[in-house]
């Protein structure tokens, strides 16, 4: 199948992949944090023309993100995040001020895969894969169901001081209100030429 996934980064990826595998729908590639111009440079290394290419977008409220990607260092490691830096072609030295500065590039990933795309794109908020399994299952082509249910998170912007609230919403409310007012899951055409 010619299916990639590619997220914002700690909005439901595992989750996502894990119920693929249970469906028994197997991706193009295992990577999961592609640009699009990548995802066209993936497709014809694999010998798969990009309107063949089928591509979901997750996305997620930034601050939880973020606040994930906090808690994910006292969880896991430091190491840890600077492979997700990394992965999400971020630079370390930023990841200090990640509540004053959008230090892994959501807001870059987001506004580029939030439109017409060479490929079939469907994007898709993490919170709403399930109210939206009949149109998952039409774009891939395949019967997707959850068989791994999903558990909502708990907000952790509860768990930061209310100067880190407030920089928090600062630096990341452009972002959450892209978000807040993108549709829950949408098939965009492909443009082709």
């Amino acid at each position: 199948m010619n299916l990639v996934l590619s997220t914002l980064g700690r909005c439901g990826s595992k989750y996502f992949i894990r119920n693929l595998k249970l469906n028994k729908i197997s991706r193009l590639s295992n990577w999961n944090h592609y640009y699009p111009d990548e995802l066209i440079s993936v497709a014809r290394r694999e010998g798969v023309k990009p309107k063949n290419l089928k591509v979901i977008f997750l996305f997620s409220d930034p601050v939880e993100i973020v606040l994930s990607v906090k808690k994910r260092e006292l969880d896991v490691n430091y190491k840890w995040i600077e492979e997700h830096f990394k992965n999400l072609k971020s630079d370390i030295r930023d990841y200090k001020d990640i509540y004053n500065k959008d230090a892994l590039n959501l807001e870059r990933m987001f506004d580029k895969f939030y439109q017409n795309q060479k490929f079939n794109l469907l994007t898709l908020r993490y919170e709403n894969i399930s109210q939206n399994i009949g149109i998952i299952s039409n774009f891939i082509g395949k019967e997707f169901r959850l068989k791994d249910h999903y558990v909502a998170r708990k907000p952790r912007i509860d768990s930061v001081s209310s100067d880190n609230k407030k920089s928090l919403r600062l630096t990341y409310g452009g972002l959450s209100e892209k978000i807040n007012n993108a549709e829950d899951c949408k098939i965009w055409s492909p443009i082709y030429g």
